[in-house]
């Protein structure tokens, strides 16, 4: 069950980020993640709904989940209830820690840019002339630019 309001945002983020996942697959699995009912726990949408949501064949949808499945980012429980549905659980363990992973890299990434640690050119040289400059908030020099 879910444990924070936005562990479905980032079940759809660690989706968007996971590798060895085709454009399929994580189209089955933004489908199943959005069927998830945040207060049952409920997400059992028949393959056909999802085929026809995604406008591709059932037998995609069949291997897609199977390759969710073989990820460990979800679980499938035959229950043959309602129209013979399977239901569908997101592993959020498994998305929470791909989504920390990806944190980790983007952080670690960011840190090792390569920027200088000058603050930069307090002004404008007399041979500059003004015009709007464009760069990263990281680059701009804490006091203002006469």
């Amino acid at each position: 069950m879910l444990k924070r309001p936005l562990d479905t945002l980032l079940g759809f983020k660690a989706l968007s980020l996971v590798g060895g996942l085709t454009e399929n697959d994580r189209r089955v699995g933004a489908t199943l993640l959005e069927h998830f009912n945040r207060k049952t726990g409920r997400c059992d949408p028949s393959l056909g709904r999802i085929a026809r949501l995604l406008e591709i064949d059932t037998r995609t949808v069949i291997r897609s989940v199977r390759h969710l499945e073989d990820a460990g980012l979800l679980r499938k429980h035959r229950h043959g209830g309602h129209l013979n549905r399977n239901r569908y659980e997101p592993i959020w363990l498994k998305l929470s820690e791909l989504e920390v992973a990806w944190n980790a890299r983007f952080k670690g990434l960011s840190a090792a840019s390569g920027l200088s640690p000058s603050k930069g050119q307090g002004c404008h040289l007399g041979s500059d002339s003004p015009v709007t400059q464009t760069c990263s908030s990281e680059n701009l020099p804490n006091e203002p630019v006469q």
